[in-house]
C-alpha cells in the first residue's frame, strides 16, 4: 500500500451513536462521548495488487479465496479492493505493513471510523451527504434510499 493512499486525522472529541430519533436506530447505539487521538486512515481499501504482494513476501496462508472475485472467479483487475479476508487477515497485513514501512499501521476502531465519516464531528446526520444518500451520491441500488 502505498503510504499517500493515508490521510491525516485530527484527533477531538465527538458524540458517537445515534439519537434516538433516527430512522433505524438500534437500540446498543446510545449517543456517548468519545475523545480520539490524532490518526491517519486510508483513503482506498486494500487491493487485490496490494495484498497479493504482502501473500508472496510473507508465504502467508489464507484459507479464504482472496484472489477471486464475487462470482468466483480469478481477479483479473488487480486494482480491485481485496475481498474474502477475515478481521485476522487483515490485521496481519496491518503488521506487515508496520515493520515494511517501520510505522504503525492497524485497523480503525469503530470510533475511528465513525468519526472520520462524520467529517471530524462536524456532520450529525446519518449520512455525510445529509438525511438520506441518492444513487447519484454512491453506487448501490436506489430501492431502499435509507
Amino acid at each position: 500500500m502505498k503510504l499517500d493512499n493515508f490521510v491525516f486525522i485530527k484527533g477531538g472529541t465527538f458524540l458517537m451513536g445515534s439519537p434516538e430519533n433516527e430512522v433505524d436506530r438500534e437500540d446498543e447505539e446510545t449517543q456517548h462521548k468519545v475523545k480520539l487521538s490524532d490518526f491517519y486512515m486510508a483513503k482506498y481499501t486494500v487491493t487485490v495488487e496490494e495484498f497479493e504482494i504482502f501473500v508472496n513476501e510473507t508465504k502467508y496462508e489464507i484459507d479464504a479465496d482472496w484472489n477471486k472475485d464475487v462470482s468466483g472467479n480469478k481477479q483479473v483487475d488487480k486494482k480491485n479492493p481485496i475481498i474474502n479476508v477475515s478481521w485476522n487477515d487483515a490485521k496481519v497485513y496491518a503488521e506487515w505493513l508496520s515493520e515494511k514501512h517501520n510505522q504503525r499501521f492497524d485497523l480503525p476502531t469503530e470510533a475511528q471510523w465513525e468519526y472520520a465519516c462524520r467529517a471530524e464531528a462536524r456532520v450529525m446526520t446519518p449520512f455525510n451527504t445529509g438525511e438520506n444518500l441518492t444513487t447519484k451520491q454512491a453506487n448501490y441500488n436506489g430501492n431502499n434510499p435509507y
